[in-house]
């Protein structure tokens, strides 16, 4: 019995050292492998350790990964670029044992070689390809079409190994006719139908000519083709401009001196390559020719002159000198004025800037009947003579009377002037009644004019502008005249709003009605004393001080300027003297400020009034009759301001003012 129980103590002491063992070796061992590697023969099971991991574990990966060692040799790549050799130690980057949980290349391991983000590498460690233009919105896989595939298949690599030559993406449409180094002439940053590399050097592209398809003018199959000029030799020469354009000047060319026998087609003489209709013959190359060009002629188009329609090869004859208006332009004028081809010359200067500048004098123009005097000698005649349709010189000279204003200008006024009841075909006297004859502004119409209508100027009206009493309704609209009334109120606002309209007031005085009963002209502030009684307009008298006062003294001005009401009584205005002595008091509380008028008048201040007997509880007998007021009211000093005479209340006894003293003395 002992023996078994023995066998089964050795047999569990076994078991845990076994299972010990066993997850001892579970914890130490290494995660499955990347499926690339465990893919790969002679790398999984405990003899494929030894591939990768030589003692001590050094790595081994260039083994397989030989364009990796020639980096890391030639220092060149991205691994070859590495700071510390880290390239040199892949496990830095790339973690292995981890199944097919972790990428063996991935953001990670981009960021831990130097770059944040995968698709912002620019192949700064390329030789010869960095990216730009449209290359750097590529993503990766769009070249390196196994850049996100998971498992690669055995020998095959993520990045490396692409031909760098762009034919290997891009098709060749010059068929190799070129090269293969497409960088040169077309680059990376512009589209490829433009080739900023290339330099058309034997013909400079310039003008018109940078704009145009290279097939336009090497066209295909031809033997301007790319592929025939190829053949020939070097310097490729030049094409003229005759070989691709159309001579518009005739089949044989210009006539015009400027050609010569050896270059009929010399274009650029008068041409540039930017636009075809701006023309360089200018007016020195046209007064060689024999028509030299003045005035409006320097800037008028060629076609004008050379219409389309009358060239036969050759442009007209020359002449001495532009004479013959009527060649190329109609006459505007009746017969009388066309007294022979040249006429125009008569009144008109081919070297001015327009044909409306006739020279007609100030003395001619006085034999049509209408002077041109101040202001009209300044006026350009076209003010006066606009074309009414066509080219009808009696429509745009139509013989105006002289003092017709209005067959020119525009009534201002809205014809409140006007005479009524009297249609004239002249109105000149109207106008001038008010305005000079050489200018409109200012009127002549003045203060002694103005005092003939029903609102004559007199005190301040004098100095006021027109326009504040004529204003207009709006801006397009005339002033208004006729009409204006003569009211105050319609043009001021009525200060004392409407208090002096009472029905019981008076309606006239002195035969002036409204603001005039106590106002003039002069000064809105000036008040006619004779004219305001201020017992009839108030119903308070003012005597005295009062009579003499300024208005705002007692009434004051509101906000807007107005004279506000007047207080009624005296306290109001002036301050107490006497310190409320004889203010109405109940129960030692204040009830009404003293009545000053029990001892004083508006004309005197002074208490000429007081009665001691009757207004007072002490009857001054002998022989206080004699004795002085300050000899009993004294100033007694107060807690703030200046000292006050005291009236009451006092001591009515002998002893309050004598004390006890027989003999009287205090």
């Amino acid at each position: 019995m002992r023996a078994v129980k023995t066998l089964v103590a050795v047999a569990s002491l076994v078991a845990v050292a076994a299972v010990t063992l066993w997850e001892a070796d579970a914890r130490i061992a290494p995660g499955p492998l990347h499926p690339v590697h465990a893919a790969t023969a002679g790398l999984v099971g405990q003899a494929g350790c030894a591939t990768c991991h030589a003692e001590p574990f050094a790595s081994t990966c260039t083994t397989c990964h030989e364009a990796i060692g020639t980096q890391l040799r030639d220092g060149t790549g991205l691994h070859g670029s590495q700071p510390d050799r880290r390239g040199a130690r892949c496990e830095s980057c790339h973690q292995e044992h981890h199944g097919d949980t972790v990428a063996l290349v991935d953001e990670r391991a981009f960021s831990l070689a130097g770059v944040p983000e995968r698709r912002a590498y620019e192949h700064a460690h390329v030789a010869g390809f960095a990216l730009q233009g449209r290359h750097a919105q590529l993503d990766c896989s769009a070249c390196h079409t196994r850049a996100d595939v998971a498992v690669l298949p055995a020998g095959m690599e993520r990045f490396l190994g692409l031909d760098m030559r762009c034919t290997t993406c891009h098709d060749d449409p010059h068929a190799a006719a070129f090269g293969d180094d497409c960088a040169a002439c077309h680059g990376q940053e512009t589209a490829f139908q433009a080739a900023p590399g290339f330099r058309h050097a034997t013909f400079p592209l310039q003008g018109a000519h940078s704009r145009v398809a290279c097939d336009t003018c090497h066209t295909p199959d031809s033997d301007r083709s790319v592929a025939a000029l190829r053949t020939v030799s070097s310097p490729v020469p030049a094409r003229g401009c005759i070989s691709c354009h159309a001579d518009p000047h005739g089949p044989g060319g210009t006539a015009l001196p400027i050609a010569t026998s050896t270059a009929p087609h010399d274009c650029a003489r008068c041409h540039d390559t930017e636009r075809f209709a701006a023309v360089q013959f200018g007016v020195n190359e046209h007064a060689a020719r024999g028509v030299a060009l003045r005035g409006a002629h320097t800037d008028a188009g060629c076609s004008g002159c050379h219409d389309r329609r009358s060239r036969t090869g050759a442009v007209p004859p020359p002449v001495d000198r532009l004479a013959r208006c009527g060649d190329c332009h109609g006459s505007p004028h009746t017969e009388r004025f066309l007294r022979d081809a040249g006429a125009c010359a008569h009144c008109h200067d081919d070297g001015a800037a327009t044909f409306r500048g006739a020279s007609l004098t100030p003395a001619e123009h006085a034999t049509t009947g209408f002077a041109l005097a101040a202001p009209h000698a300044t006026v350009d005649c076209t003010a006066c003579h606009v074309a009414a349709g066509g080219s009808n010189f009696a429509a745009e000279h139509p013989g105006r009377y002289a003092g017709d204003c209005r067959a020119c200008h525009g009534d201002p006024h809205g014809g409140q002037f006007l005479p009524r009841g009297d249609v004239r075909e002249k109105l000149d006297a109207d106008c001038l009644r008010c305005h000079a004859e050489d200018a409109f502004t200012p009127p002549r119409f003045d203060v002694t004019r103005h005092a003939a209508t029903a609102f004559p100027l007199t005190g301040a009206h004098r100095a006021v502008a027109c326009s504040l009493c004529h204003p207009r309704a709006a801006d397009a609209e005339p002033r208004a005249f006729v009409g204006t009334p003569a009211r105050c109120d319609a043009c001021h606002r009525d200060p004392h709003g409407g208090a002096f309209d009472g029905p019981l007031l008076p309606r006239a005085v002195a035969g002036r009605t409204g603001c005039a009963r106590c106002h003039d002209e002069r000064s809105f502030r000036a008040v006619d004393p004779a004219s305001f009684d201020h017992g009839d307009w108030t119903g308070r008298r003012l005597d005295g001080a009062h009579a003499r006062a300024d208005c705002a003294s007692c009434h004051g001005r509101t906000a807007d300027g107005r004279l506000g009401s007047a207080p009624t009584r005296c306290a109001d205005c002036h301050d107490d003297p006497h310190g409320a002595q004889f203010a109405s008091w109940r129960d030692d509380r204040f009830v009404a400020p003293a009545d000053c008028a029990r001892c004083h008048t508006e004309r005197d201040w002074q208490a000429s009034g007081f009665d001691h007997r009757r207004d007072a509880r002490f009857d001054p007998g002998q022989p206080h009759a004699s004795v002085a007021c300050a000899a009993c009211h004294r100033a007694t000093p107060v807690a703030h301001g200046e000292p006050i005479v005291r009236y009451r209340p006092l001591p009515l006894d002998c002893r309050g003012c004598h004390g006890g003293d027989r003999r009287g003395g205090r």
